[in-house]
This record gives structure tokens, C-alpha cells and sequence, in this order.
């Protein structure tokens, strides 16, 4: 957390939705308590949380960046907050379901065994934290978490340059109901501390506040549906993200908006839908599953003539979910779930980075390539099933970029090309060594 005086305050950044035009984001400062934290502006709404996660306070604002970027001062400290132009290719690092403590109210089977605190925030702060990356997506049940310390505790170890880069976030359905699914209990969320605490800036905004509160609050009603919902731009993408917890007749009108502002829009290439379930369960209404999405959006005026993609988390796993060709060169959904839960099949650590290409041969194109980090094929019975190669991948990184490491550690889920596909090299096996608290890990190095 960045400390201003005896406050702390938790930055949060994302981009503005469509219709607010192009170089607007939405700032947001999060503290435990009623501090106050400077800024450059009077803030458009400093509240205590409403309803659930209350012992925090949101101050909110849209400014706009052009240009170059612009700097500003929050809480006594300098924030550079950057977008590129629109019409730009673009890099994005996505996943989702992540955890990494049951501290939250849910088992996390692999939090510490895959270590996901220190090494997913690791991997932010390294990525994100560089000029190679530009935004980043979490796809919902973000951390299993019913009180919103646990939230704290990861964002606590991001630095200041991920938490300025645009976050963009969908809801799940652990975001609303801790168990997974309604009727739910009393104390539910209801998405009332997801949409505060992540600063998104969706179409609930009004001059009157950045969110709807008007649901019944003690009751088991969710939160509105407009809290979960925006269209924002990118360089040259468009990402649509929604709540699949509510009713198409409550989304269609805004995708219709949306589809038509994509349509006039020549600075975009491509299409990126952002949702959680991959499947109509666990309190996803009918036709609202990602994939569903992905077929209605195909239909609309506006959006017919773009490429569009889709992502999801839901089911714990990574991998292409879809392709119209039934290879990498036709890739369109993707699966990003693979963070620290057991999966149908998985039980995986990974996280997937979204290229957008406007120079490529044939056309502008996009590329997904997924980076492998451990997987467990005995979901903890067995060691000798564990496979682990963070150490090796995060070295590779640090000394070489994302592009520098690709080639040996990624692995291509849709290529601008069949002589750009990739694939990572195996995971290798740690060595495992058992003491009453401690537990020694050697990985053998690929050369």
C-alpha cells in the first residue's frame, strides 16, 4: 500500500467506459477508515463502503490522460498514469479464480504448495510493472474473499506502476455468494464490496455517485447489473465485460450500445469479451454463460464486422475453449482459471498475456499465448505428479522481457501465424525433500 502520513491507501485505476471518449480513467484511492487522501482534484464521491466491507472508504474521480501521460501527486506520492493511443497494438496479462489462503472463507487447495501470493504478485510487479505491458484483467471470484482483507493483503504487494495500469475485472459467482451459488447466506456480498474496492468504471456511474446501491440491502438481492458492466477501449481493442449473475434483458441494451459504437470505431480491430462463467450454473441466468455471449454479440450490428475473442474463468482451468478452425490460428475462447483452485481435470498455475498486432502479416491480428507456471496432476497426492518451473520462467523474465522469453516459455493458444506458434518447454520436476515444517525444493534447470 502506498502510505501517505499514518494513512495507507490502495490505488486503483481502470478505464473509462466508451461513451466518456477515449483518454478518460477513473481513479480510485481505497483506505481502512475515514482517512482522507490528497489529490490534484476534488474527489466526485469519497464514501465508506455501502452495505458490505464497510470499514473501508472509496474516493473515486474520472480524469483524463493525453498525450504522452500525465503525472499526478496521491497521497503525497507521484503516479504516472500512461495509455497508449487508440488505434495501438496493445499486451495484457489475464487470469482468474485466483487464491491463495482459505482465510478468506473458501479452501484455496494450492495456495501455499503452488506459493500464489508471493508468485503471482511477483509476476505483476515484474510484467505490469514494465513499459511492455499495458492493462491487466482478473475474470472474477477474485481471491474467494467475504470480509475484504484478503483482497488487501494481495494488492498490499502490488507496486504503484501495476496498480496505474488499467485493471479490468469481471465478477464470478464466489464475488457474490461465498459458497458459489444463490440462495446464499445472510452475509453474502452481493457484489457490493467487489464493485468498490475495484474501481471500475461501468455504465452505474452518475453525477449522483460511481455505483447503484439501490438494491435491498440485508436482503439477497444482488447489487445491479449496471455495477458489473462497461465498454471501454485500449489501443485498438474494445473489451465489453458484464455480470453473467444477471438477465440478458438487463445486458442487451447496453451491448447494443456497445456493438454500435464498435461499428464506428475504425482505431478498432477486435473485440474482447470479458466474463466468468464458461457454463449457465452456479447463479449464471440462462444465456449468459461466456460462450453464449460470444454468439449473441456475433449477431449484433456493429459487432458482426470485428474479430472478437472471449475469456472466462469459472472452471479451473487453462486452455482454448474454441476455434473455428480447430487450431491456434482460429483460437476465439479462452479459459484463464488455472490460479490455485482444483479444476475439472486441472490443477494449475498460469497466467495468459493478450497481444494485439496491427502490423501483422495479412492483417491486424491477435495473439494469445499462455505461460505455464506449476501443475499438479495428482491435486496433491502425489509428489512426484508436481511439476514447477516458476523460478526458471520468472528468471527468464526479469532478464528478457516477455518477448525475450516467449519462444521457450509459452505456449500458443491463437498465433498471428503457424511460424510464430510456440510452445513452452516442459515443467520440470522438483525434487522434494519433507521435514516436520519446512519443505526443500530443487528444480533441475533446462539448458
Amino acid at each position: 500500500l502506498l502510505r501517505h502520513q499514518a494513512a495507507a491507501f490502495d490505488l486503483r485505476v481502470s478505464k473509462g467506459v466508451y461513451q466518456r471518449g477515449y483518454e478518460a480513467l477513473r481513479v480510485s484511492a481505497i483506505v481502512e477508515g475515514p482517512e482522507e487522501v490528497t489529490a490534484p482534484w476534488l474527489w466526485s464521491w469519497k464514501s465508506p463502503f455501502k452495505h458490505h466491507w464497510q470499514k473501508k472508504t472509496l474516493h473515486t474521480h474520472v480524469t483524463s490522460v493525453v498525450g504522452q501521460g500525465k503525472q499526478i501527486v496521491l497521497g503525497g506520492h507521484n503516479i504516472s498514469l500512461k495509455l497508449p493511443p487508440a488505434g495501438a497494438g496493445v499486451k495484457g496479462l489475464l487470469f482468474s479464480d485466483p487464491c491463495f489462503t482459505s482465510r478468506g472463507g473458501f479452501h484455496c487447495p494450492n495456495g501455499e504448495r503452488m506459493q500464489i501470493l508471493d508468485r503471482l504478485t511477483k509476476l505483476l510487479n515484474l510484467l505490469l510493472g514494465s513499459d511492455e505491458f499495458h492493462f491487466w484483467v482478473i475474470l472474477g471470484d477474485n481471491f474467494y474473499d467475504m470480509h475484504g482483507d484478503v483482497s488487501s493483503e494481495f494488492f498490499g504487494r502490488l507496486s504503484s506502476k501495476v496498480k496505474a495500469k488499467p485493471l479490468l475485472t469481471v465478477i464470478g459467482n464466489h464475488d457474490l455468494w461465498l459458497g458459489g451459488g444463490p440462495p446464499g447466506v445472510p452475509f453474502d456480498e452481493l457484489g457490493y464490496g467487489f464493485m468498490q474496492f475495484y474501481g471500475q468504471d461501468t455504465w452505474a456511474a452518475t453525477a449522483a455517485g460511481p455505483y447503484n446501491f439501490s438494491a435491498k440491502p440485508g436482503t439477497t438481492h444482488l447489487a445491479d447489473a449496471t455495477n458489473f458492466m462497461f465498454g471501454t477501449q485500449i489501443g485498438n481493442l474494445a473489451f465489453f465485460g458484464y455480470s453473467g449473475a444477471h438477465s440478458w434483458e438487463e445486458t442487451h441494451p447496453h451491448v447494443a450500445e456497445f456493438c454500435s459504437f464498435v461499428g464506428g470505431a475504425p482505431s478498432v480491430h477486435a473485440i474482447v469479451i470479458l466474463g466468468h462463467w464458461n457454463v449457465a450454473n452456479l447463479g449464471c441466468k440462462p444465456g449468459m454463460d461466456t460462450p453464449t455471449m460470444y454468439r449473441r454479440m456475433r449477431q449484433i450490428p456493429g459487432c458482426t464486422q470485428k474479430l472478437i475473442v472471449y475469456f472466462m474463468g469459472h472452471e479451473h482451468c487453462n486452455k482454448v475453449t474454441e476455434s473455428t478452425n480447430g487450431g491456434p490460428l482460429g483460437a476465439v475462447g479462452f479459459m484463464v482459471g488455472g490460479a490455485g483452485m482444483f479444476g475439472n481435470g486441472c490443477s494449475q498455475l498460469g497466467a495468459t498475456v493478450l497481444i494485439s498486432a496491427p502490423d501483422a502479416p495479412g492483417g491486424s491480428n491477435l495473439a494469445v499465448e499462455h505461460i505455464p507456471l506449476a501443475e499438479d496432476a495428482s491435486y496433491g497426492k502425489d509428489p512426484s505428479a508436481y511439476s514447477d518451473g516458476f523460478d526458471e520462467v520468472f528468471d527468464c523474465l526479469r532478464k528478457h522481457g516477455f518477448a525475450g522469453c516467449r519462444a521457450r516459455h509459452a505456449l500458443s493458444y491463437r498465433a498471428i501465424s503457424q511460424e510464430s506458434c510456440v510452445a513452452p518447454l516442459p515443467l520440470p520436476k522438483p525434487t522434494t525433500t519433507h521435514t516436520t515444517h519446512t519443505t526443500h525444493t530443487t528444480h533441475t534447470t533446462h539448458t
